[in-house]
C-alpha cells in the first residue's frame, strides 16, 4: 500500500433543506463539510471549499478546527449553496433533489494556486461540477498525488459514459452508490457496473447499495463484498456516502488494511444515518466528550 502523508478534500459547504410532507428542516451541510467531519474522527486533513458568510459559518469552522481540520483554505461568499431534498413521508422515499446557486460550485477553480500537490497526498474530490472535477484530477496526477472521488446522481447529466471513463482512468479510488454506478456505466446490475468501471479505475471501485451490501471491485473483478452494520431504522440517509468515503480514505491514510478501512467507513455511515443533521452529530459528540472528561 502506498504511503499517504496528507489528505486534501475539495467539496461544498452549504445549507441543506429537507422537505418531509409539509415540514421543512434547515441544516448546515454539504459534502465537503460532511467528509471533513467524518474523516477527522481518525486523521487530520486540509479542506478547500467555498462557504457562505463567515459569521454564519464561524461556529462550524471552529468546531472543525477542534477536530484538527485545517480550514484556512475556506473562502467565504455572500451567497450560499442550497441543497433541497424532498421526501415522500408515506413511502419513506426521496422524490426530488435540487441545488440552488450552483454557480458557486464552478468557482471552486479558485483553489488552483493553493493546492500544493506532491507524492504522499491523497486528494479527495467530493461531488462537484464535472469540469471542475476533471481539472483538479489532471492537476493532482501531474504531481503524482493519489485521487479519490465521488459523483452525485443529480450531477450526472449531459455527459456520456466515455467522458466518465476518461476521467476515471486517472482516479485511484472511486466511490459510488448503485444509482450513480448504473448511470455512469450504462449498466443495469451492480456486478456488471462495478466490473466495467474497475477496468479503468487505477485501484478500487466501491459501490454501496443502501443498507443492503457493499461491493469492492478491482481490475475487472469482484474483490470483496461486505454487509453494512445493521440499523433498526435510519433517520436520514442523505450524506451516508460522504461519511463512508471519509472513513475509508482516513483508514488508507492511517495505513490500515482495506477491510479495516472499509469498517471505518461503514461505522461512519452508520453514525450518519442515525441523526437528522450534522448539527445533531456535533452536539452528540460534544456531550460525549464532556461526559468522558467528567468520568476520567
Amino acid at each position: 500500500m502506498e504511503r499517504i502523508d496528507k489528505i486534501f478534500c475539495l467539496g461544498n459547504f452549504g445549507i441543506e433543506f429537507v422537505k418531509v410532507g409539509k415540514n421543512l428542516y434547515k441544516y448546515y451541510g454539504g459534502s465537503g463539510y460532511r467528509f471533513s467531519l467524518f474523516a477527522s474522527f481518525y486523521s487530520p486533513l486540509v479542506v478547500f471549499s467555498i462557504a457562505g458568510p463567515y459569521k454564519k459559518w464561524q461556529k462550524i469552522i471552529k468546531l472543525l478546527q477542534s477536530y484538527k481540520v485545517d480550514t484556512r483554505n475556506i473562502i467565504h461568499s455572500q451567497k450560499e449553496i442550497k441543497f433541497i431534498t424532498s421526501y415522500d413521508s408515506k413511502r419513506e422515499k426521496q422524490v426530488n433533489y435540487e441545488i440552488k446557486n450552483r454557480d458557486i460550485m464552478r468557482k471552486m477553480c479558485k483553489f488552483s494556486n493553493k493546492l500544493k500537490f506532491q507524492k504522499g497526498v491523497l486528494f479527495h474530490i467530493c461531488p462537484l461540477d464535472f469540469e471542475v472535477q476533471r481539472k483538479y484530477v489532471e492537476m493532482a496526477k501531474k504531481k503524482s498525488a493519489l485521487v479519490s472521488m465521488q459523483f452525485h446522481f443529480s450531477s450526472i447529466n449531459g455527459k456520456k459514459t466515455e467522458d466518465y471513463v476518461n476521467l476515471i482512468k486517472k482516479v485511484d479510488y472511486l466511490f459510488l452508490n448503485k444509482k450513480e454506478a448504473f448511470k455512469i456505466s450504462n449498466k443495469k446490475k451492480i456486478i456488471q457496473a462495478g466490473i466495467f468501471l474497475s477496468l479503468f479505475c487505477k485501484k478500487y471501485v466501491f459501490i454501496t447499495n443502501a443498507e443492503k451490501e457493499l461491493f469492492v471491485f478491482k481490475s475487472g473483478k469482484v474483490y470483496l463484498k461486505m454487509l453494512p452494520i445493521p440499523v433498526l431504522k435510519p433517520v436520514n440517509v442523505e450524506g451516508a456516502g460522504d461519511a463512508f468515503a471519509a472513513g475509508v480514505v482516513a483508514g488508507l491514510k492511517c495505513q490500515k488494511e482495506l477491510k479495516k478501512a472499509l469498517l471505518w467507513g461503514l461505522m461512519n455511515a452508520n453514525i450518519s444515518i442515525q441523526f437528522k443533521s450534522l448539527d445533531e452529530i456535533f452536539n452528540y459528540l460534544d456531550r460525549s466528550s464532556k461526559n468522558h472528561a467528567k468520568n476520567k
